[in-house]
């Protein structure tokens, strides 16, 4: 087996695991939120915060090692859906790090002081509405990587976007502003 081929199957392996351990994940916040089941639905972000160190992040690490390991061998760094692609990552971590990690630790620190409480529940609604929009972000990074959009490719750009800020005002804009209410 070439080079080429075994990082791409790593590739799609490691994206495989972290993309299908989150939308799981997901399913079960929703499925816990839908059925207004507060203590479930905190037992799932408590999962997450224990599978993030373990699972996500290292799954996640994989599929950028494997994938730029991929564009060095066969592509280049300049090619716009490479570019995106990174972004789309950027932006993933970021959200990861910054906005769902502390939250998360927040929950774990509201349940050790009160179990499943309306406090560790509203946060845990926050983080899954977060989640949402960033996997909707990591989805169109699949986009990309599959349909490999060019500068030519106006439309499926502007429809990318598009799809992403919509995520972004139903997920993280609107819910704050309906709780401020």
């Amino acid at each position: 087996m070439e080079a080429y081929s075994l990082a791409k199957l790593l590739h799609i392996v490691a994206a495989s695991f972290w993309i299908g351990g989150g939308v799981a994940m997901i399913l079960l916040g929703l499925a816990a939120s839908r059925a207004r089941d507060d203590q479930r639905l905190v037992h799932v972000v408590l999962q997450v915060v224990w599978l993030s160190e373990r699972f996500f992040i290292p799954s996640s690490i994989l599929t950028v090692i494997f994938g730029a390991t991929m564009v060095w061998l066969a592509h280049s760094f300049a090619e716009l859906w490479i570019l995106l692609g990174l972004g789309g990552f950027a932006l993933t971590f970021v959200t990861g790090v910054f906005i769902i990690k502390p939250m998360a630790e927040k929950v774990a620190a509201t349940f050790a002081s009160e179990g499943a409480s309306s406090t560790a529940a509203t946060l845990s609604r926050r983080i899954l509405r977060t989640a949402i929009f960033d996997y909707t972000a990591i989805l169109l990074v699949v986009g990309v990587m599959v349909l490999k959009p060019t500068a030519a490719d106006i439309g499926l750009l502007a429809a990318m976007a598009a799809i992403l800020v919509v995520a972004g005002l139903t997920c993280l804009v609107q819910p704050r502003r309906a709780a401020m209410a």
